[in-house]
């Protein structure tokens, strides 16, 4: 959203794409927004961003400071379907540099946020199981990443028809 009003890709859409210089620049030319927007939700996304753009730089411990922050800010905001984002943006590193406990960890501390704040459908806390599951009997894969970040996106508010791959027996 902020690279289309300076006419540059998304800083986000750069590094999925594996541009990191181009998605440097552009996040340095959109950076001075998130702080005329301000608000502690716009400094959470931002730290997401930053976050993934260390990653994408191999900086992995800074990368995993930031993604901590994000998704550890948003949770405290209640902004949890954005918490889940976020969370799911760090296990997406975490799995592709194969820090596989990590990644089992992140998802076990997202699933008992979900189970205590009750505030999603029980689709979305079997998803999440499923991937935990997934991961710990390695049969989630680089593939199914896309899957899951449509899903969060898509399907917060209320179930899908379809949970993805990992998510069917």
């Amino acid at each position: 959203m902020l690279g289309i009003r300076t006419g540059r890709a998304s800083p986000s859409t750069c590094i999925e794409e594996g541009r990191e210089p181009e998605a440097l620049k552009s996040y340095e030319a959109t950076k001075h927004l998130y702080d005329e927007v301000g608000g502690e939700l716009t400094l959470f996304k931002a730290e997401n961003l930053e976050a993934k753009l260390l990653d994408a730089l191999g900086h992995a411990r800074e990368s995993e400071k930031l993604f901590r922050s994000a998704i550890d800010g948003a949770s405290e905001l209640e902004a949890y379907r954005l918490s889940f984002i976020f969370r799911f943006a760090f296990f997406e590193s975490l799995f592709k540099r194969d820090a596989l406990g990590k990644a089992t960890q992140l998802c076990q501390e997202g699933i008992d946020l979900l189970q205590q704040t009750g505030t999603v459908h029980s689709q979305m806390c079997q998803v999440w199981r499923d991937l935990l599951a997934a991961v710990e009997t390695k049969a989630f894969r680089e593939a199914h990443l896309a899957e899951m970040r449509d899903y969060l996106v898509r399907h917060w508010a209320s179930p899908a028809v379809r949970t993805p791959f990992f998510g069917r027996a």
